[in-house]
């Protein structure tokens, strides 16, 4: 999470990402290769002493790997930025290839973190004119808490 001050004619700006790295998504070929490599060398070692069956299940595990690291590479860039300048707040979020933005008026726009009567993590959210998103929903609850901090005093000016 990221604020910069703001005076009446700057633009301020949060980005707000998931817990995972993004510098991770460069070690997913690399890491695929070596299991496949490994993994090959174990079933067809067990194959040729008779246990074939073993190699299904290397090919299974070997699509799951995959899998995860393609899903995990899809939404490495995931973020959500959100710009607030004197006439506009706007708030820009992807997950995976999907980009939303979402623009409203600031002096409209009303801030609301909502806790669970049993506790665990809460949602804060913004709206205006009937029209209600989820913020920051990759943050726990104390940088929810912080974020909506600063939004408070950046809507209220």
């Amino acid at each position: 999470m990221a604020g910069y001050a703001m005076d009446h004619h700057a633009t301020v700006r949060w980005a707000t990402r998931p817990g995972g790295s993004a510098a991770g998504k460069d070690i997913a070929a690399p890491l695929f290769l070596a299991a496949l490599a490994v993994c090959s060398l174990i079933a067809i070692g067990f194959s040729l002493l008779g246990a074939w069956p073993v190699l299904p299940f290397a090919g299974l595990e070997l699509g799951a790997l995959g899998f995860a690291l393609a899903y995990f590479r899809r939404h490495s860039a995931d973020h959500e930025k959100i710009v607030r300048d004197e006439h506009r707040l706007v708030v820009e979020r992807r997950s995976g290839s999907r980009l939303e933005t979402v623009e409203l008026n600031p002096r409209w726009a009303r801030l609301r973190l909502d806790t669970p009567p049993g506790g665990g993590a809460g949602r804060l959210l913004i709206g205006s004119h009937g029209r209600e998103i989820e913020l920051a929903r990759g943050l726990d609850e104390a940088q929810k808490r912080a974020l909506a901090a600063e939004l408070k005093k950046t809507l209220a000016l």
